[in-house]
């Protein structure tokens, strides 16, 4: 084989491999080139961002400015400090203690994969509907955000839910690690009643809940 003919194959070979070690420096370019900058991210937050009025839930409580409740002192009540984003809602970092003020309040702590909760919201909803002097809210005990959303549309929930990303609810009121589960607090933020239990019936959670504020 001549020399002329051996350079040639070294050249070629030289060039293959410094064509292979750029492949991916090319690659990451053009598709850097196809992402509209600034856009890195944010297909889960767009999916995550469904507010509650689409996904049907109803608005978290919230304190109405310049109310009496709205300056009631946050002493006295486990959710002291305690601030969720209401779920459909995210960033508004709703204070819970200063917004259940004023009325007792039902909460009915929820997950998009718990079994036993598809057939216990809806006796939720009802109770809402039903009892004004009540204030009836959930808490969806997981992070993720979307998945509850669409849990609570495929069982018609109305009730508003408040997300609890990280266990600080279930913290704050020294809550066993179950669900679902519902608290009765009193007009005052105090803690009335825990119920670690699925409700079968309106009638029996409508009991449970007349019983716990007498």
């Amino acid at each position: 084989m001549s020399n002329t003919v051996k350079m040639s194959i070294a050249g070629a070979v030289l060039a293959l491999a410094l064509l292979l070690a750029l492949a991916p420096v090319l690659l990451r370019a053009v598709n850097s080139a196809d992402t509209p900058s600034g856009t890195g991210g944010t297909e889960s937050a767009a999916e995550d961002s469904t507010s509650n009025m689409d996904a049907g839930l109803s608005a978290c409580p919230a304190p109405e400015e310049g109310s009496a409740t709205s300056s009631i002192s946050a002493e006295g009540g486990p959710l002291a400090g305690v601030t969720m984003d209401c779920l459909g809602a995210p960033g508004d970092g709703t204070d819970l203690q200063t917004a259940l003020a004023g009325k007792p309040a039902v909460i009915n702590v929820w997950a998009w994969n718990c079994a036993p909760c598809r057939n216990e919201l809806p006796l939720f909803d009802q109770l809402q509907q039903q009892r004004s002097d009540l204030t009836v809210v959930g808490v969806h005990e997981n992070a993720h955000a979307k998945k509850g959303i669409e849990f609570a549309q495929s069982v018609g929930l109305k009730m508003p839910s408040w997300l609890d990303n990280d266990g600080r609810f279930a913290a704050a009121l020294e809550l066993p690690n179950v669900v679902p589960q519902t608290i009765v607090l009193r007009a005052d933020g105090t803690v009335a009643a825990k119920f670690p239990k699925t409700f079968t019936s309106a009638a029996e959670l409508e009991q449970a809940v007349n019983e716990a504020l007498r």
